[in-house]
């Protein structure tokens, strides 16, 4: 039971950062509104910005977190640790757009193992929370497929679209 919490609730934690939403207005061109948009919201995460990580984590569920040790900040530094992004290409055509985005950052299912190993070795609550961001800040960012990111103008403010927050979640929370 204990190790099926800890796993949940670590999960909770990383799957809020995909409610992030993704917007831009103003009297630049539509590719320089996207990607100073993308700029400005992937900065967050390479920053470890801590207004950021605060709101990720009171989005999710991460008071189990505390019973074990874990400080859900702190954890969210050690996952999005080495985190960086490089925007390949926006693409315009009317009020649809595509962002190529290629990321490097930590695998998910890398994380899962840590996670999983260090619960399954752990030999007391005390040194759990320590075990735990001392293994996931050990894993190695990859570079992972670029990544396309629909967007759509929606009231003069280019948003993307559910796909593209989707394609965005995959990346960081599949795999």
């Amino acid at each position: 039971m204990f190790k099926k919490a800890v796993l949940a609730c670590a999960t909770a934690v990383l799957l809020a950062f995909g409610a992030t939403a993704l917007a831009g207005c103003g009297g630049q061109s539509a590719e320089d509104l996207i990607r100073d948009n993308l700029s400005a919201e992937f900065d967050q995460v390479k920053n470890l910005d801590e207004e950021f990580l605060n709101e990720v984590t009171a989005d999710a569920s991460t008071s189990g977190l505390e019973e074990f040790g874990i400080d859900a900040v702190e954890l969210m530094k050690a996952y999005f640790g080495g985190f960086d992004y490089v925007i390949d290409d926006v693409t315009v055509d009317g009020d649809t757009a595509t962002a190529t985005v290629t990321l490097t950052c930590k695998s998910f299912d890398d994380y899962m193992n840590a996670i999983t190993d260090v619960a399954m070795s752990a030999s007391s609550d005390a040194d759990f929370g320590a075990a735990i961001i001392e293994a996931v800040n050990a894993i190695e960012p990859v570079q992972i497929d670029p990544i396309e990111i629909p967007y759509e103008k929606v009231d003069n403010t280019w948003e993307p679209t559910a796909e593209g927050e989707q394609a965005l979640y995959s990346a960081l929370f599949e795999g």
